[in-house]
């Protein structure tokens, strides 16, 4: 039908076409270079898939911006650590001040309350952003229950001081116990507050009464420093006495019965201050050297 020539001509032309159609692809349908490529499938509504865009951006092919210079701002600082005024469970009750080590301290301590004159001192030394540690009877808490909330709530301090003024000297170890037991009984009723020590009426002390102090968790505060106001009942004389026998780390011994002691304090709290004391809690005043309080063991400065 085609001459012989054409038929061979023919034959080659179609062996080019097909060999051309095949060249570029290799078996694993990658090109060349080795880089996978995204397929995708045209939109029949003519909007540009994603890939397309991507495939079609000019910038799809460009090298990533540079990574920028680390920041040479310095880091923040640690926020400041508070040292609170008591160490957990070293406190009779809430303190709201701290303690500035390079001063003085001096804690002011009230036996026999609560009685008419607590509110009246806890209000002078709230007067003058100072605290003081109440040492009050377990039989007159109930009585005067707003004067006793009134000591913690200003951030004072309270601890017992027995029962009913007994000298626990000449108490059974079971009296002894119970003397503690109630007293701090009422004061947690009353305050929320559970003590974790106590002054020993008239300062009396024994063997038998360490024993049952330690075995009930209680330490021990005594003084280095006697107003005698129960004696004199003298507000000069009991001002007189504080400003002349102050001293640093001082547990200057008061009693809250007398109104001239109320007097007394009107002018020997400021008078302290203006003299650089810090006046504290018993509590404030061991923690500041370094002290934490043991059962059974007493303290007087």
């Amino acid at each position: 039908m085609f001459p012989r020539f054409s038929r061979i001509a023919l034959t080659v032309i179609v062996l080019a076409g097909v060999a051309g159609s095949t060249a570029s692809v290799p078996p694993n349908g990658l090109p060349d270079s080795g880089t996978p490529t995204i397929a995708s499938t045209p939109d029949p509504s003519g909007t540009p898939s994603p890939t397309d865009a991507i495939a079609s951006s000019p910038s799809a092919s460009a090298s990533p911006a540079p990574t920028p210079p680390p920041s040479t701002e310095p880091p923040p600082p640690p926020p400041p650590t508070i040292i609170p005024a008591c160490p957990s469970g070293q406190c009779s009750s809430p303190v709201g001040q701290g303690i500035d080590p390079n001063r003085p301290v001096i804690a002011l301590t009230f036996d026999d309350g609560p009685s008419a004159h607590t509110k009246p001192l806890v209000d002078l030394f709230t007067a003058h952003g100072a605290h003081a540690t109440f040492f009050v009877l377990g039989n007159l808490v109930d009585p005067y229950s707003n004067e006793a909330a009134a000591i913690v709530n200003a951030g004072s301090e309270i601890m017992g001081h027995s029962w009913d003024h007994s000298d626990l000297t000449k108490l059974t170890p079971q009296q002894i116990r119970d003397q503690f037991t109630m007293t701090n009984s009422a004061i947690q009723r009353t305050t929320g507050v559970m003590p974790n020590a106590y002054r020993p009426p008239y300062g009396s002390l024994s063997d038998a009464v360490k024993a049952v102090s330690q075995e009930t968790g209680l330490s021990i505060i005594t003084w280095n420093v006697d107003t005698q106001d129960w004696l004199t009942r003298d507000a000069q004389q009991v001002h007189d006495w504080v400003m002349t026998h102050a001293k640093p780390n001082a547990i200057i011994l008061c009693h809250e019965l007398y109104e001239s002691t109320v007097e007394a304090m009107r002018t020997a709290i400021p008078g302290l201050i203006a003299q650089g004391y810090q006046l504290v809690t018993v509590s404030q005043l061991l923690q500041a050297q370094g002290v934490t309080m043991e059962p059974g063991v007493v303290y007087d400065s």
